[in-house]
């Protein structure tokens, strides 16, 4: 069995060179245990911490510790009268040629992608109650479009001025089918607010975000409140060039290239990067990992 180690981030793996990066990795951000055994789900807790495999590293054995390792499976061998083969353990000692360490950080559900963000049951209320005008792309009573796009729905409530609201409608007119779209989006957004926490990416910002359903009648909606970040028109210009900022936006750029070779283009080309205001002290500033794909306006 490989061995398993429980760390923060990924910072925290300090290794010697002879160990490298797994080619083969498909067990990546898999459930374990404390002992790294394969969990179907994080329901355990009650026995257990649950934790996830962040980083697979690999060390080839050196000719002195395979001589070693078959010296100890020959001996293991001829005392048992050959009986030691039928351990996959001792067999191990023969054939394998490398060790394997997994590490693991402690899971997080949704609500670290959450954050503070709270629907109450009038919020949810007056989002059924404004269900047939939202599926029409409609303004009314509390309620602004800023969608565009036969599929996608975007909008903001005048009594929630911090969020904004996303869903989507199938064509197919398969509820089932719109609620799989908004999970699976929403899944997307959980593994990149766990990206950004495990290889510390301090320079790039996601908004928080809720996935709520609201039941209207016999039908179900299910839709994503996002924390609504203050963004103007010319915060999508620094995003084009990032040239009039490219001093202070590097080390942020830098985690951008890290980010995309950890999730991939996972968002779309709705997925912009605009950079905010703020400088630190050490004169650097954040990006926003912003989709506005189908907007039709800035939202202020």
């Amino acid at each position: 069995m490989a061995s398993f180690k429980i760390i923060n981030h990924v910072n925290d793996i300090h290794l010697d060179p002879r160990w490298t990066s797994s080619t083969k990795f498909n067990s990546k951000y898999r459930l374990v245990n404390e002992m790294g055994q394969k969990l179907t789900s994080c329901h355990v807790l009650d026995k257990g911490k649950c934790y996830e495999l962040i980083d697979k590293k690999e060390r080839a054995f050196s000719p002195l510790e395979r001589l070693g390792r078959g010296a100890l499976g020959l001996s293991a061998v001829i005392y048992t009268l050959g009986l030691a083969l039928l351990s996959k353990s001792i067999r191990n000692l023969f054939t394998k040629q490398k060790e394997t360490l997994y590490f693991g950080t402690l899971y997080q559900s949704a609500q670290e992608l959450e954050g503070t963000i709270e629907i109450s049951d009038e919020i949810k209320d007056q989002l059924a109650k404004s269900m047939k005008a939202i599926l029409r792309n409609h303004n009314c009573d509390g309620v602004k479009n800023h969608a565009t796009g036969a599929t996608h729905r975007i909008f903001t409530l005048d009594s929630q001025p911090q969020l904004i609201f996303k869903m989507i409608v199938s064509q197919d007119t398969s509820q089932q089918t719109s609620q799989k779209n908004m999970s699976h989006t929403y899944s997307k957004w959980v593994q990149a607010q766990k990206v950004i926490r495990v290889y510390q990416l301090t320079h790039l910002v996601l908004p928080h975000a809720k996935l709520i359903s609201i039941q209207v009648g016999d039908q179900q909606y299910e839709m994503i409140a996002e924390e609504k970040f203050n963004l103007k028109p010319h915060h999508l210009s620094r995003e084009i060039t990032h040239e009039p900022y490219a001093k202070s936006v590097q080390k942020a750029k830098e985690q951008v290239d890290l980010f995309i070779t950890q999730m991939g283009y996972l968002f779309g080309n709705g997925l912009h990067l605009p950079v905010l205001d703020p400088v630190d002290a050490e004169g650097n500033r954040k990006i926003a990992l912003i989709n506005t794909q189908y907007l039709t306006d800035w939202i202020k």
